[in-house]
């Protein structure tokens, strides 16, 4: 038995699906990779080069007594660009590992676990890319523990470390350092409260809606803590709806809770618990990969299951390129436990 899926296929099935735009607080989607803007071509030997196109103004002009035009530009290149990275997943089991105990009457119905492990691969798959598009760094080293996949391609926080390093983010920007350890709702407060007095001008001149806070689930607990202590009528705070559904906000902004970031700050920060937050422009972040890539004998399939009757094993094996860049870093604030 052979299953092979096109790259295109795999693109439609599982990747796009992962980023798709979502309903905030939207329960079926445990994570915030929707945050993310997916470009689905970038060219593996020149990667893409990034286009600013948020907030462009300063168009009109005085009518002379001339012919000559001025020309605004609508959007702008500048030298960032998206490059991509080529991943692979891979496992194989032996199916007679299964068949022990109560299990064994199961031999007739080998389709259940071949579904379990494969359903496990993906999910996988799809976590080591949530830990990658935030916490990449091809610097780091592997996770001792081997739990988390933290160095296939550089992420987010490596990207906006970089703009900080070179000034792209303004050091006004960068908030104080979150405390290392349980944070506290007062804490939890004045960090959202530093952010968002942190702002550009340009983003300071944008529909909250347009915004966005991102933050880890400790620091989310205990804003709400925070907002019931204070006496605030509902503890997601002043009411805010997005397509019907109660968000969590800050004077407007929606804040996002990203589930998987705790354990993750906690493993780098030597098993203490660290936090950190996010405030940009919404559309800020761009995941990059390519629908055409795939590998096996002509380098065409994405995904591939097969039976080896050599070894007496299944094998299933995933092909695809991801990177991570940012459109306009320099509408960012930032601020992250010292790790």
């Amino acid at each position: 038995m052979k299953i092979q899926l096109k790259p295109q296929a795999f693109y439609d099935l599982v990747v796009q699906p992962s980023f798709a735009d979502i309903k905030p607080g939207d329960t079926m989607y445990p994570d915030t990779l929707h945050l993310f803007e997916i470009v689905d071509n970038v060219s593996l030997a020149n990667g893409m080069s990034m286009i600013d196109v948020f907030q462009k103004q300063n168009f009109t002009r005085r009518k002379d007594r001339s012919c000559k035009t001025v020309w605004s530009q609508v959007g702008t290149t500048g030298s960032r660009k998206l490059t991509v990275t080529e991943l692979y997943s891979a496992t194989e089991f032996c199916q007679e590992e299964f068949y022990a105990g109560d299990l064994r009457d199961l031999r007739d119905q080998p389709e259940i676990f071949r579904n379990i492990t494969f359903d496990i691969l993906k999910r996988g798959t799809r976590m080591d890319m949530l830990t990658n598009v935030y916490f990449g760094d091809v610097s780091r080293a592997d996770d001792a523990n081997k739990v988390w996949n933290w160095n296939s391609y550089d992420g987010a926080v490596r990207k906006i470390t970089e703009y900080i390093a070179d000034s792209t983010i303004a050091a006004g920007q960068v908030m104080t350092a979150l405390p290392s350890g349980s944070i506290t709702p007062t804490q939890a407060y004045n960090a959202l409260e530093d952010a968002y007095n942190r702002r550009t001008d340009i983003m300071d001149s944008m529909l909250e809606e347009d915004l966005a806070f991102t933050v880890d689930r400790k620091f989310a607990e205990a804003y709400q803590k925070y907002l019931i202590a204070t006496g605030t009528p509902s503890n997601i705070a002043p009411m805010l709806l997005q397509n019907g559904i109660p968000v969590l906000n800050y004077l407007g902004i929606p804040i996002y809770v990203e589930k998987t970031w705790n354990p993750i700050l906690s493993a780098l920060n030597s098993g203490t618990e660290a936090h950190m937050c996010i405030l940009t422009i919404n559309g800020n972040f761009v995941f990059g990969t390519d629908k055409k890539y795939g590998g096996g004998a002509n380098l065409d399939q994405a995904v591939r299951v097969w039976y080896s009757e050599d070894d007496d094993i299944w094998r299933m094996k995933q092909h695809m390129v991801a990177g991570v860049q940012m459109r306009a870093p320099q509408h960012t604030v930032f601020g992250i436990t010292s790790i």
